[in-house]
């Protein structure tokens, strides 16, 4: 019963996260960055996110938002969180975990930026898919592919990887680092980067075709302080640097930068029982 009720809460301030778009959204590109893996059989880590991003990817205005952060855990079987979403480790041998995989993709609003004025929106997206994670020592390895399944966002699908190397820094100190790599497909390419003849007129860019291929390669880390025994304070920072169709796109190479950066400041407080 009150893991019951400890999963219906967590759900509910799950949907409350999603209007906050590219703060929360580079969390979870950005991946297994902030919780903590349970020891005990029920972890809920419940925090705030503050950060400085692009105020769409390919910009380079820059502004600050603030995001809830919420994940919950059963061993390490099922998550439910704002930066991994839903998902259940059906594998589970030595160091290696794979399973489906549900999460929420944010959306784009043509009003955030000038660059953008005449695109239209790009809805939020649900995304359905797989993930798989293998830990050899300090060393962590994780894919995620997912596909976009509701008419009114991406449509697309992407395949997100990252190699981390983490440790800690004395008694209350720990670190992760590494590279990222994501691949997108055409559907979502056009969707965040390409320009058909109706946002052409309205926007005064040139009609672009954005085609799939990978979209962006990474290097960030995150430093932790774990200040009382369940309460943490975790500096988050990355620089990604856009490629192919998303970096010739007109409103990155025209109007914005291929380069992008993203600081980030976190505040959790876990439970466990």
């Amino acid at each position: 019963m009150r893991s019951s009720r400890a999963a219906a809460v967590a759900l509910g301030l799950l949907c409350l996260a999603a209007p906050v778009r590219l703060a929360a959204q580079e969390l979870i590109d950005r991946g297994d960055t902030i919780a903590v893996r349970p020891t005990t059989a029920w972890s809920l880590t419940v925090g705030a996110l503050g950060a400085a991003n692009p105020d769409y990817e390919g910009s380079n205005d820059y502004g600050f938002l603030g995001a809830p952060l919420i994940d919950l855990r059963y061993r390490d079987l099922f998550f439910l969180s704002s930066r991994d979403g839903l998902g259940v480790s059906l594998i589970r041998v030595g160091g290696f975990s794979a399973g489906p995989l549900l999460r929420y993709r944010f959306g784009r609003d043509q009003d955030d930026n000038d660059a953008l004025r005449g695109l239209g929106d790009v809805g939020g997206t649900v995304e359905g898919g797989l993930f798989a994670r293998y830990q050899a020592g300090p060393w962590v390895a994780a894919v995620n592919a997912a596909q976009g399944l509701n008419g009114g966002g991406h449509r697309g699908a992407t395949v997100h990887a990252t190699l981390g190397y983490g440790g800690r820094l004395g008694e209350a100190w720990s670190y992760s680092l590494g590279p990222s790599v994501t691949w997108a497909s055409g559907n979502y390419m056009q969707s965040f980067f390409g320009i058909d003849a109706t946002q052409s007129a309205r926007s005064g860019y040139a009609v672009y075709d954005a085609d799939a291929g990978f979209k962006d390669v990474g290097f960030g880390g995150t430093l932790t302080w774990r200040f009382w025994d369940r309460a943490a304070v975790t500096a988050i920072a990355e620089v990604k640097e856009l490629l192919g169709d998303a970096a010739d796109s007109p409103i990155v190479d025209q109007a914005g930068s291929s380069t992008q950066a993203f600081v980030g400041l976190a505040l959790s407080y876990r439970f466990t029982w």
